[in-house]
């Protein structure tokens, strides 16, 4: 048992106690990397979810924008129509009031100056009327234009902070992956160390001590066997292809959380 001897530089260990103990290292580091994977895909799900109801929430605001315009123009062109229609019913009465003056210039004249008056007023009037509905035609395209342009500030608000907070999550992960890899990293050469001492001393002492029937070369096949001890080689060849798989793990989910 390597937890149970670690500090012995006079036990030598079984190729199963070996075994036992670098693959509850190796366990515990993928257990860690698992929780953070999860934990990775599970932020990018809601900040997926929050960019799909902004999205949403400014397309509603653009298509109401448009049908408030097109309600405008459509009033727009109503009025114009009425004050061309007002325009015209004007010039027929005076044409018509012009005809019937040829017979008596003198009373026409005088009912001519009335009725110049008379369309003056009524000119004067309508010009005043349109000017009026062109006024609060501006102060409504105003009004729209400058809500509009608060939407659109609003919405570049908020994609900003969305942005921000995405960047400031990603920096977050690459951070703690790096720490994760760090650690790991510093793991493996301690172990490695260990490993390479205890082999050196191993050797020393079963020189002497073990038969040479009883060595293994292959951890794999003997794992189990607490008679069998183990040649340096094969600590080393489990020790590295088990690190290597570890580390070729945690590298695609580095390469995946930068992507």
């Amino acid at each position: 048992d390597i937890t149970t001897d670690g500090e012995s530089d006079i036990k030598y260990t079984s190729a199963k106690a070996v075994k036992d103990y670098v693959d509850a290292s190796a366990s515990g580091n993928q257990t860690a990397l698992n929780e953070e994977i999860n934990r990775a895909l599970a932020a990018e799900g809601v900040l997926d979810a929050a960019i799909e109801t902004e999205t949403t929430r400014a397309k509603g605001a653009e298509n109401q924008l448009s049908a408030d315009l097109a309600t405008e123009s459509s009033a727009r062109q109503a009025a114009d129509t009425n004050l061309d229609l007002a325009i015209t019913a004007e010039t027929d009465r005076a044409e018509a009031a012009e005809a019937g003056i040829v017979a008596d210039l003198a009373t026409e004249s005088s009912e001519r100056q009335a009725a110049d008056t008379a369309l003056e007023t009524a000119i004067a009037t309508e010009t005043s009327r349109a000017e009026g509905a062109e006024a609060t035609i501006i102060a409504a395209l105003t009004t729209e234009t400058a809500a509009r342009a608060s939407g659109d500030a609003t919405l570049e608000t908020g994609l900003t902070s969305e942005t921000t907070e995405r960047k400031s999550a990603d920096i977050t992960l690459a951070t703690a992956l790096d720490t994760e890899t760090a650690e790991r990293i510093a793991n493996d050469a301690t172990l490695e160390t260990a490993i390479g001492t205890e082999t050196a001393r191993a050797k020393a002492a079963e020189a002497e001590k073990e038969d040479l029937s009883n060595k293994s070369t292959d951890i794999t096949t003997d794992g189990e066997s607490d008679i069998k001890y183990t040649s340096a080689k094969a600590v080393k060849d489990y020790v590295d292809a088990s690190a290597s798989g570890n580390q070729t793990a945690l590298n695609e989910e580095i390469n995946r959380a930068l992507a």
